[in-house]
């Protein structure tokens, strides 16, 4: 049968709420389904959520976070060592949702009235779960088709499972005789049956305990072999870890395993498992999860363009009308067709697309490290896909839409970020598609070099070079190559990459060994005491002192060096805030502090001794710069602020993705697809500098990071924390809830004023805003306020109403320019006189014109549509009215070094109008009240022009 995925998911959650409130007694209060953690997880040791415990990891150790002795959920998952596989097996995913039913202490009573379980009920749960019928809350899974396996101890049999075995043979002896249940009971070692893998031999220490696993025949065609032998055919859709022991002793080396006094229950399974098993489907991306997503790649492929990567009207065959009697008849088994690369590509898109919308939503975002790479690399597969199949343009956006669609209803965070996500996904296909273009051009160059010589490899080094300059990657070159029956050396490529590898890692090693100095200091002093918080100025004692890379007891004036304290006010670079600048002052001796670093809780305070000597174990004063520190502390709060209003205004979606808080400004890049709006920069301002003007005082409180984000505490980017962490809280009603290690005020108020200067782009996904506080703030407003009042002044206009005379100037202006081209106010063929009747003198063109009721701007704009095109020339208009007359004379920059000066002649002829004028070299003009001496005037200035340049 085809199962509706939604369905099944909420069935899964109802039947073991169900099964475990019963075991409680029905005591329970409230529901024991609980939503899927984030992607993120919450600590560094893996880029992904990977598991459904993750957001157990506290309970386990009895710590109940969550309130609860019992739960089940559906986990969010994300794996990245499977990627090469993806669409190229029966089983394999970047992103899953794992099926999961947990305990945490067996028989122990929670809170909420919910009870702890162990094997027993494990046991039976998961296998009437999977065997009941569909209308008595089951899965109905054939039970013929389903084996399980238990831990069968070490390389003697010693630790054998015997308790998960006998549960097991109770259950299955209900339906098979004594030796069939044998059989399929398979007893595995502790590399395949035990938590961790191989934990009992080699480690870790800690908590432990053995596994049991549920097995789905899939048939014959999936090859031979059993459950031991690990092969397609028995797909593990199930599997339950007993953590019942603490391992202690040598690792690696055989370890003791020792009966904990609370023991707990993990199971996980794969959902996209189960439905293909119910689906009866080849493979999981074959199943009615991924259909869906395939039909449509299937609906526009069979409309794609062919171009010039080369794919043809088969290759658009087997992408939209492959199935298992079709692939058969071209030679493809149906068990294999996951082997046609057109249906490779279609399933890897549909696989790749849910893992990108799902991680995005949780606020993974496509970046050049860390998790945020893996993003962006699935994103390129996939479009590269696209491109194989005939899509020549941007489709996987509009993909995104229907992942949404699927399931919106089980995640409501995809909902909520979907316009984000499409945004972000479109430009990073904009953005590939330009690095495509580009590094394709230059391998068809590469191609071409290889093929003039009569080969048929492709040198590997140059190939690395697209990807280090291009970022081209090797599996689009591969492609290249394949289609005109070509290869790459892959040795000589991992060479060339190997030697990048090690030059880089040779400049980081060679920065450590230049500081070879603070591995002495850390051998023999405690780290720094911090006083950052409480006070600028405190005395200290230098422990350790450097230069040019070497320890020194003694410095003197003129010396640069790296001093070390045993305790200092001084903030060390961190978290985004600079480091702290002052002084240090010892009986006469004065030692400028230029910057403060951070390293291993040491702070390293680097400057420059202006007079006098300082040797190690000098009481010294440390004084902060405390007016830079105060301007620090006004924008690194701000930042805290502006960042609960960004998510306001914006959308959960923000998260910090970097800042740099310094005395002058802040910097703060958050992820966002697109650029804020005047309005929304504008709202941002008003929340922020209205928590200002409330004047809250700002809390501060330490605790472990586990209670900091119970609390609701963001954590910042790029901070690292330890133990104990600083939150602080700030504006009204919990408007800012942070983790931060820096320096901020005592009260909102002592920011003074919020002003962001400048929105735009840092990366694809994120934007930056950079802003000022306090009295910088202050001065940026007065600075347009100004420049305002200057405005009122220049454009004589009113109050209020310095916009509306902007407008209307800058309409005249079109006007004026309109009126330019068309040749200002004079009729169309008295323009065309004036061209005619143009003398050339000496190669220089000279316009004359007599304009009867121009005005003087007529007569600029005149002079602009008949020279603006000659490389040498000159204009002479004269402008003729009722009492008065106008001249005008402009020479193009060449002339006036051939002796012309425009002023000087215009002066002439100005007495000629009965008046009078000048100007530059370059042009000129004039009035009169005589303007029946216009023609004269205008005659003498053209002897004059002919006369100077007939000269030169």
């Amino acid at each position: 049968m085809k199962v509706d995925p939604n369905e099944l998911r909420q069935r899964f959650l109802d039947y073991f709420d169900a099964r475990m409130k019963e075991h409680a007694g029905g005591k329970v209060e409230g529901s024991l389904k609980l939503p899927s953690s984030s992607l993120q997880p919450p600590d560094t040791s893996t880029l992904f959520t990977s598991a459904g415990m993750h957001q157990f990891k506290d309970d386990f150790t009895g710590n109940l976070v969550h309130g609860t002795r019992a739960a089940t959920t559906v986990q969010k998952c994300m794996r990245t060592p499977d990627l090469e596989n993806v669409g190229k097996t029966a089983r394999h995913h970047t992103f899953f949702e794992m099926l999961g039913y947990f305990s945490f202490g067996d028989g122990l009573d929670g809170p909420n009235g919910s009870k702890g379980f162990f094997k027993k009920e494990a046991i039976r749960w998961i296998w009437d779960f999977y065997t009941l019928p569909w209308d008595k809350g089951g899965c109905g899974l054939d039970k013929s088709k389903l084996y399980v396996s238990v831990y069968g101890g070490d390389e003697k049999g010693e630790g054998k499972d015997e308790e998960a075995a006998n549960y097991w043979r109770e259950i299955l002896g209900k339906v098979w005789g004594k030796d069939e249940v044998e059989k399929r009971i398979f007893w595995l070692g502790e590399h395949d049956n035990f938590w961790p893998a191989g934990a009992p031999s080699e480690g870790p220490n800690g908590v432990c305990g053995p596994c049991s696993e549920i097995f789905y025949d899939l048939g014959p065609e999936y090859g031979e072999g059993d459950v031991e032998s690990n092969g397609d055919r028995f797909m593990e859709i199930g599997n339950i870890v007993f953590t019942q022991y603490e391992r202690s002793g040598p690792a690696p080396g055989k370890g003791k395993l020792t009966p904990l006094p609370s023991k707990n229950i993990d199971f996980g399974g794969g959902f996209e498992r189960l439905v293909m098993v119910l689906d009866g489907a080849k493979t999981t991306l074959d199943s009615s999860l991924f259909f869906p997503l395939r039909e449509e790649i299937r609906s526009w492929a069979a409309t794609g363009k062919v171009d010039s990567t080369g794919v043809n009207a088969r290759s658009h065959y087997f992408a939209v009308s492959v199935d298992r009697s079709v692939a058969k008849d071209k030679g493809v088994e149906p068990r294999l067709d996951y082997e046609v690369q057109e249906l490779v590509r279609e399933k890897r898109i549909a696989d790749h697309i849910r893992a990108v919308v799902f991680s995005m939503s949780d606020g993974i975002l496509p970046s050049n490290e860390g998790a945020g790479y893996v993003i962006r690399r699935i994103i390129r597969r996939a479009y590269r896909d696209g491109a194989a199949l005939g899509f020549d343009h941007a489709f996987l956006h509009i993909l995104a839409r229907k992942v949404v669609t699927l399931y919106g209803d089980a995640y409501p965070e995809l909902k909520r970020t979907t316009s984000q996500i499409i945004s972000t996904i479109e430009q990073e296909e904009q953005q590939f598609a330009t690095t495509l273009e580009r590094g394709l051009q230059l391998l068809a160059g590469l191609i071409r070099d290889v093929e003039e010589k009569g080969e048929r490899v492709l040198p590997g080094k140059p190939a690395f070079d697209l990807y280090q300059s291009q970022g081209l990657p090797r599996e689009v070159v591969q492609d290249e190559l394949a289609a005109r029956d070509m290869s790459l050396d892959q040795v000589g490529y991992d060479e060339a990459e190997k030697k990048h590898r090690e030059a880089s890692k040779g400049d980081k090693q060679a920065a450590v060994f230049e500081k070879g100095w603070f591995q002495e200091v850390k051998g023999k002093h405690s780290p720094t005491e911090f006083l950052g918080y409480e006070t600028v100025e405190a005395p200290a004692k230098v422990i350790a002192m450097a230069r040019d890379g070497e320890l020194f007891d003694i410095i003197e004036a003129g010396d640069s060096a790296t001093i070390v304290l045993d305790r200092t006010p001084f903030y060390g670079e961190s978290g985004g805030q600079v480091g702290d600048r002052g002084s240090l002052q010892h009986d006469g001796a004065t030692f400028e502090v230029a910057d403060t670093q951070k390293r291993d809780d040491y702070f390293l305070h680097e400057g420059k001794l202006l007079h006098g000597k300082l040797r190690v174990g000098d009481e010294v004063t440390a004084r902060v710069d405390a007016t830079r520190r105060d301007k620090i502390r006004f924008n690194h709060s701000a930042t805290h602020l502006m960042h609960a209003a960004l998510r306001q205004v914006l959308g959960d979606h923000v998260v910090q993705r970097g800042s740099e808080v310094g005395p002058d400004r802040l910097r703060f890049d958050f992820s966002h697809p697109k650029a804020m709006t005047f309005e929304e920069k504008q709202e941002v301002e008003r929340l922020v500098n209205e928590q200002i003007q409330a004047n809250t005082e700002v809390g501060t409180n330490v605790m472990s990071p586990e209670d900091a984000q119970k609390a609701g505490a963001m954590a910042l980017f790029g901070e690292k924390y330890g133990d104990k962490v600083r939150v602080l809280s700030m504006g009204r009603e919990g408007f800012s809830k942070e983790l931060c290690g820096g320096t901020h005020v005592a009260r909102t108020g002592d920011i003074g004023y919020f002003r962001i200067v400048g929105e735009s782009s840092s990366s694809a996904g994120v934007r930056r805003i950079e802003a000022v506080t306090g009295q910088d703030a202050y001065e940026l407003a007065a600075e347009e306020a100004k420049l305002l009042a200057e405005l009122h002044g220049v454009t004589k206009s009113q109050p209020g109403k310095v916009l509306e005379k902007v407008q209307s100037l800058l309409k005249e202006v079109k006007d004026l320019k309109g009126k330019a081209k068309k040749g200002g106010g004079v009729e169309p063929g008295k323009l065309d006189a004036i061209r005619k009747g143009a003398e050339t003198i000496s190669g220089v063109t000279v316009y004359v014109g007599e304009l009867d009721g121009a005005e003087a701007g007529d007569l600029l704009t005149i002079k602009d549509a008949l020279g603006q095109d000659d490389a040498s020339s000159a204009v002479l208009l004269g402008g003729r009215g009722e009492g008065r007359a106008l001249l005008l004379l402009s020479f193009t920059k060449d002339l006036t070094g051939r002796g012309l000066h425009a002023g000087k002649i215009v002066g002439e002829m100005a007495r000629l109008v009965g008046g009078g004028g000048g100007g530059k070299p370059d042009i000129a003009q004039a009035g009169g009240k005589n303007p029946e001496g216009l023609s004269q005037a205008l005659t003498t200035g053209l002897n004059r022009i002919r006369e100077v340049l007939e000269k030169a």
